[in-house]
């Protein structure tokens, strides 16, 4: 999938995804702690769900930014009109400075990062729209993710495919199923775990963590902790906190 307007109708499909609910966003909020009276900057916003999601968790204002104008098109109509809610179009990638926030938060934007350089300009625009002391959440793919562990996440509604020695630059496809089985397929770029920490570091970040996702308290109503094992003892995706 590589026209980034087909992302936003895959962000639709995988929202009823059990894991992205209580556990992607339950954690990244988590790690974001408390947001009141905060100013949020949220990079590769989709439908702008996130986003909302901060000012409901009383943020003083939030700003949702995404390469396509299909996605910011459809989180406007979604947001109405609210003059602490902003969404524009734009290039992660090529972020120039749009704010001073406390908290940038990103879900699946990082591994989208093709090369190190991609990703050291990226951690650089995420560094100068930080405020001193300010934090960058995400929820990336897992770097240190055995390939043999790969299909086990299919009860999930997904698995992923890749080499079973990866290097740096190698595609890690994730297929997503629909209730009706059909898969639609998303790349990542590998990148390790070392790379992503020296270059946040050389884009200035005092410190760089990699985090292991939490579920949600609120999971236990639907489904038992055998149901997580696989996802927890093995996990697919990761959390990341950097602090400027």
């Amino acid at each position: 999938m590589s026209n980034r307007d087909d992302f936003l109708d895959l962000f639709r499909l995988t929202q009823a995804l059990p894991h992205l609910v209580y556990v992607e966003q339950y954690s990244l909020f988590r790690m974001a702690g408390n947001l009141e009276n905060k100013h949020v900057l949220d990079l590769g916003c989709n439908d702008g769900s996130i986003t909302r999601s901060a000012l409901e968790r009383n943020a003083a204002s939030a700003v949702g930014l995404d390469a396509s104008e299909k996605s910011i098109e459809v989180a406007k109509l979604a947001s109405g009109d609210r003059a602490n809610l902003e969404f524009k179009v734009y290039d992660p990638e090529a972020l120039p400075k749009v704010g001073s926030f406390d908290v940038a938060l990103g879900v699946h934007v990082l591994h989208h990062a093709k090369s190190k350089e991609s990703l050291l300009a990226l951690a650089k625009a995420i560094y100068n729209n930080l405020k001193p002391g300010g934090k960058f959440v995400a929820i990336n793919d897992n770097p240190g993710n055995a390939p043999e562990c790969y299909k086990k996440y299919k009860k999930y509604g997904f698995v992923k495919t890749g080499p079973k020695e990866k290097q740096e630059g190698d595609t890690i496809r994730y297929s997503f199923f629909d209730k009706n089985g059909k898969s639609y397929e998303l790349d990542y770029t590998y990148l390790k775990l070392e790379t992503y920490e020296e270059i946040f570091l050389e884009a200035g970040f005092q410190s760089f963590e990699w985090k292991i996702l939490k579920v949600s308290e609120q999971s236990k109503k639907e489904y038992n902790l055998d149901f997580w094992r696989i996802f927890l003892n093995h996990p697919p995706v990761i959390g990341i906190e950097a602090v400027k």
